[in-house]
């Protein structure tokens, strides 16, 4: 398979052999870049389509701020002042918004594999900028199906110390799509049998195993259109702080490294401060799978991914 990319005003269109396979959306009118939809093996979207869908049938339509798969942070403070909010849509007062100001790489593509950086002002309700992100992503047909994202955000503050805070809220995330879910409802879309199953490197299944606690991946695996896909996210071990994970039986999906006492309060609180001049980068991927890939064949994907990507 053979990747390509289409560069539009606001958005990249990244097809595989000339079929859709994701966009990457950056208009100024989001309140983040992301990556929606991410097509999945058999040619169905693993993302939900609301809200950039607004009326999509058979889906939940919570929380609008889940949109497709994307890199941020609920609670990013000037020392001693209120936090910006970039997780959520809705925050009022403490609304932040991540910016695409330029491409910095690319976009290139070299057959199976399309590569781009990225450069993002995260903004202060005022307009202000509080951190420079330089986001370098690879989007890898791997055959049968299967898709590799890796991301490398390396964040550096403007002009004044910030602090990364304690929250759930972040950070590298996707919300898969409602008939994935792992949560069952009397009633409405998450009705129907069976559901979604998470699962972890350390052998952990279910919400309760798997939220809130360190792993090297996660899988999330359930139906789309009555066929089996999944999708697994990787930490990568040169993380610090390394993430607890935030995924949810409700379809949220999200690897968190600022996170502690708010996953359990028995820890204490976390609190990551970046001066002036320094960076902080995160390495994450993810891997669109067919079928369920079983625990060794994701951690052999997982390895592939820490070997390749620095």
């Amino acid at each position: 398979m053979t990747l390509s990319i289409a560069h539009e005003a606001d958005q990249l269109r990244i097809l595989r052999d000339g079929r859709p396979l994701t966009n990457y959306r950056f208009a100024a009118a989001f309140f983040k870049p992301h990556f929606w939809p991410v097509i999945g093996p058999l040619g169905d979207p693993v993302t939900r389509a609301f809200p950039n869908t607004a009326d999509a049938p058979d889906e939940m339509h919570d929380h609008p701020h889940h949109r497709g798969l994307h890199f941020t942070h609920g609670e990013v403070a000037y020392p001693g002042e209120p936090f910006t909010d970039f997780w959520a849509e809705d925050a009022g007062i403490k609304q932040g918004r991540i910016l695409h100001r330029a491409f910095d790489a690319g976009p290139n593509c070299n057959g199976a594999e399309a590569t781009f950086g990225a450069v993002n002002d995260w903004l202060t309700p005022d307009g202000k900028r509080m951190l420079t992100e330089r986001a370098h992503w690879r989007i890898t047909d791997l055959g049968g199906g299967a898709t590799a994202f890796a991301l490398r955000s390396a964040l550096s503050p403007v002009h004044r110390s910030i602090s990364f805070l304690d929250t759930k809220e972040g950070s590298f995330a996707i919300r898969v799509a409602t008939s994935m879910d792992e949560q069952k409802d009397e009633t409405g879309p998450r009705s129907k049998d069976p559901r979604g199953v998470i699962s972890n490197s350390l052998g952990k299944a279910g919400e309760k195993e798997c939220w809130g606690r360190p792993a090297d991946w996660v899988d999330y695996t359930g139906l789309v259109n009555g066929r089996k896909v999944g999708v697994a996210m990787f930490d990568h071990p040169d993380n610090r702080p390394r993430a607890k994970w935030h995924v949810r039986g409700y379809g949220l999906f999200a690897a968190n490294p600022f996170g502690s006492r708010c996953f359990n309060p028995e820890h204490p609180a976390a609190e990551l401060k970046l001066d002036p001049g320094q960076t902080l980068t995160l390495r994450y991927g993810l891997l669109v799978h067919p079928g369920d890939a079983g625990k060794e064949r994701i951690a052999h994907h997982h390895a592939d991914f820490v070997r390749t990507w620095s």
